[in-house]
């Protein structure tokens, strides 16, 4: 479930994961992922912004049914980079 409150620790935390890591592309896996909230999708277009501003790669993968049908009514999809799971 993306976008349930969390510490902000964890907020923070992946913040700096984006700050750290200049050059290197990012996966984010939501496979797991059966719920977006709105917060959710925020934060994912907050992460991809910072990406971009450090010409990071940043990639969703293994995108759910219910939350691929979110983001193609929102129309992010198109922002995000989408990677497959191979095997």
């Amino acid at each position: 479930w993306l976008g349930h409150p969390q510490p902000i620790g964890a907020r923070q935390e992946s913040s700096t994961d984006v700050q750290e890591a200049p050059g290197k592309p990012i996966i984010i896996d939501l496979g797991k992922v059966d719920f977006i909230s709105s917060t959710g999708v925020g934060s994912l277009v907050m992460a991809l912004t910072r990406a971009r501003k450090r010409n990071i790669t940043l990639k969703l993968r293994d995108i759910t049914d219910k939350v691929r049908s979110v983001f193609d009514l929102l129309g992010f999809l198109q922002f995000f980079g989408e990677s497959r799971t191979h095997g």
